[in-house]
Order: structure tokens, then sequence, then C-alpha cells
């Protein structure tokens, strides 16, 4: 019985040694395997993360764009415009002049801003602008010579009053119907 114990004292170790050997090889490639696939999924997450932050931002571009545009269209609107800029003593043409010039100044501060709102929205922003600047030409042509800033003024109140709904104010509720949409 010696002799057995013997040798099963040595062999008995070298039988688990060289059986764990393949086990572990078996081991280890399964986990080399395993690593591409926990990468792609590990990418995958961050991918997906990685949209929706794009995304997310985006979302934050479109509404800053709506909102620089909806700003131009309240300022630019008849009554807000003379209100604003007109100061004492100034003349009709001086006023339009000034009008004219803050419509387009203001228009082209904002013009990169057209790319995060929609086709439609950038062509009632570029109509409402058009269409008043027309209303202050038309009422400076009711304007003769020596009329001051007040009369042009009430006729650009007047002619403004006549039209149903302002271009401002079309493209305002078009933008703000365009943000509820960014928000759904």
């Amino acid at each position: 019985m010696n002799n057995i114990d013997s040798l099963l004292t040595q062999v008995l170790p070298i039988i688990i040694l060289s059986a764990s050997i393949p086990l572990s090889v078996l081991i280890y490639i399964n986990y080399k395997r395993s690593i591409p696939a926990q990468n792609k999924l590990v990418k995958a997450s961050e991918n997906t993360t990685h949209i929706a932050m794009e995304s997310d931002a985006i979302k934050r571009l479109q509404l800053q764009a709506a909102e620089r545009f909806v700003l131009y269209l309240e300022r630019i609107s008849p009554n807000y415009i003379v209100l604003r800029l007109h100061r004492n003593n100034m003349n009709a043409k001086m006023l339009h002049s000034e009008m004219v010039k803050a419509m387009r100044d203001e228009f082209e501060h904002n013009l990169s801003q057209q790319i995060y709102i929609s086709d439609r929205a950038w062509e009632l922003v570029k109509n409402a602008k058009e269409e008043t600047i027309q209303l202050c030409n038309i009422s400076l042509e009711k304007c003769n010579d020596f009329s001051s800033g007040i009369d042009f003024a009430k006729i650009v109140f007047e002619i403004a009053s006549l039209v149903k709904k302002a271009p401002t104010e079309i493209a305002v509720n078009y933008l703000k119907a365009e943000v509820r949409q960014y928000l759904n």
C-alpha cells in the first residue's frame, strides 16, 4: 500500500496538471473570443449614447435658431420697429432708412441660423422681412419731402392695420408650430 500511496502522490499532481492545462487553454481561448463581442457591445452602447447626445445638441441648435428668428420677427414687426427706432426730429426718409437698415442688418446677422430650421420656415422669415420692407417703402411713397418721422410712422401703422395677418405674425406662428414638433 505504501508503494501505491507513494505512486499516487507522485502521479496525481501530474494527472491534475496535465488535465488543467487543456482546460486552461480552452478557458483562455473562449475569453479571447468574447473580448471582441464585448468590445462591440461597449462600442454600440457608446455609439447609441453619442447619437443621443448629438440628437440633443441638434435639437438645442434648432430651438436656438427658432428663438433667434422669432426675436428677429418681433423686432421687425411694424409696430415695434417704429417705436424702437424713432427719435425726435427725424424726418420720414431718415426713419424709413433706419428701419430698412435695421431689418437688413439683423437679418444678415442671423443668416447662418437658416440651416437649423425647415425650408418653409426660412421662406416665411425671408418673406416677412421683404414684405415689411415693402410696407415701409409704400409708406414712404405716401409721404412728401417735408413729412416728419411721426407722419411716416402713422402711415406705417395705418397700412399695417389693413393687413389681416402680418407676415411677421405668420412666420412666428409657423416657427412656434415647428418648435412644438422638435419637442415631441
